[in-house]
């Protein structure tokens, strides 16, 4: 029981460590971006509005609910980890995108001699 309870706890710390990259000159780790729209929540809501905010968010309070349950819910850990691996697989397919739309289109160039 208390492995579910900290294989709960690691699933929802996790995200924490991820570092974001976008733009020029603008970064950040996960936990930060979290402070920042927790801390404006209250003064500007629309910005902590969006599902790309609060589908993870969600994720990580289900999980962290499960540590106060006496045998951790399997339907509720199973949600937290959806709602939170819906931001990981995001991220990971823009990447993946982005990447084989440049590879894709650097072999097109390179077969046909597009100089």
């Amino acid at each position: 029981m208390q492995k579910h309870k900290l294989a709960n706890l690691l699933l929802a710390l996790s995200p924490l460590c991820i570092y974001l990259e976008w733009g020029s000159g603008m970064h950040s780790f996960l936990i930060e971006a979290e402070a920042r729209v927790l801390s404006g929540l209250w003064s500007h809501p629309e910005e902590a509005l969006h599902p790309f905010v609060l589908l993870p968010l969600t994720g990580q309070v289900l999980l962290l609910a499960t540590l106060f349950q006496q045998r951790p819910g399997f339907w509720l850990s199973a949600a937290g980890m959806v709602y939170l691996c819906g931001e990981f697989v995001r991220v990971t397919l823009s990447y993946a995108v982005i990447y084989t739309s440049v590879c894709g289109g650097f072999c097109l160039c390179h077969r046909f001699d597009v100089s």
